[in-house]
């Protein structure tokens, strides 16, 4: 099983003007999209130069920023055209509106978090919605617990990819990661999850979660960096990872970062 990883795209049709702060982090960044683009043409070389092409795409969340139904059906549309067959797997995150990607990425109605598993092959995917649109830390709501017990039971002895968009990690950096129960890392640590895949920061990480691997991957729009100041540094750095499962095992993880060296804004965050 080979897994293309990427997170946090941030997309918009159109971003407003804006010359400060966040806002001008994300009128002065390119169209997320060529990021997206070069870094789907680059992994899917990389597989076939192997003869072979990545099984599954996951994106675990802030796929746009705060956007409209529009959005996600372009959103969508770009992804599935690059992706020439391969399943694509998402989770949500802060930015992202539930009721928005429903409408147009799934085209229905409902504003529930998204949860949501599938088998491919011989590997359970579940998408688990830790996010809230508007809370940078994310949260859990009643019932995941729970649905995510019965998912695991049902996928028996399958290897299994967790997928969440913020990352469970106290010690992984300065973005605070979303509070887990004692009773879901033990569930996890039960388990027969193989690694789990997280976003939100925009910074490739790897760690252990209740004895799992643990996965972040870089955004595909914008990296932050703190500054001594107490300022935060905004530049544009993108990336992805192929992620080789066989067995209920990680047997390898490849990482791949563009920098282009220039800088989309500096401030003091507040």
């Amino acid at each position: 099983m080979i897994i293309l990883h990427i997170s946090d795209i941030h997309f918009r049709n159109t971003y407003k003007e804006c010359g400060e702060g966040y806002g001008g982090v994300l009128y002065a960044m390119r169209n997320p999209l060529i990021s997206l683009g070069i870094c789907l043409e680059r992994a899917f070389a990389e597989c076939r130069n192997q003869g072979k092409r990545p099984d599954l795409i996951a994106i675990s969340g802030d796929l746009c920023e705060d956007g409209d139904e529009e959005d996600y059906r372009a959103l969508r549309t770009f992804i599935y055209e690059k992706a020439a067959g391969v399943p694509v797997a998402v989770t949500l995150g802060n930015h992202d509106s539930k009721q928005s990607f429903r409408a147009g990425w799934l085209g229905e109605e409902g504003t529930q978090p998204y949860n949501w598993t599938q088998t491919f092959g011989d590997t359970c995917f579940i998408s688990l919605d830790n996010s809230v649109q508007g809370n940078p830390n994310g949260d859990f709501v009643a019932g995941q617990i729970e649905w995510l017990r019965a998912t695991l039971a049902a996928a028996g002895e399958r290897q299994t990819v967790l997928m969440t968009h913020h990352h469970m990690i106290p010690y992984q950096g300065p973005v605070l990661p979303v509070k887990c129960s004692g009773e879901f890392l033990e569930l996890i640590r039960k388990s027969q999850i193989s690694c789990i895949l997280c976003g939100h920061t925009h910074h490739n990480f790897e760690g252990l979660l209740a004895d799992k691997p643990c996965f972040t991957v870089d955004g595909m729009s914008f990296y932050g960096e703190n500054l001594d100041n107490g300022a935060v540094r905004f530049r544009e750095k993108f990336g992805y990872s192929l992620i080789v499962l066989d067995q209920g095992r990680v047997l390898e993880r490849r990482i791949e970062t563009f920098d282009t060296g220039r800088l989309l804004g500096e401030f003091f965050w507040k």
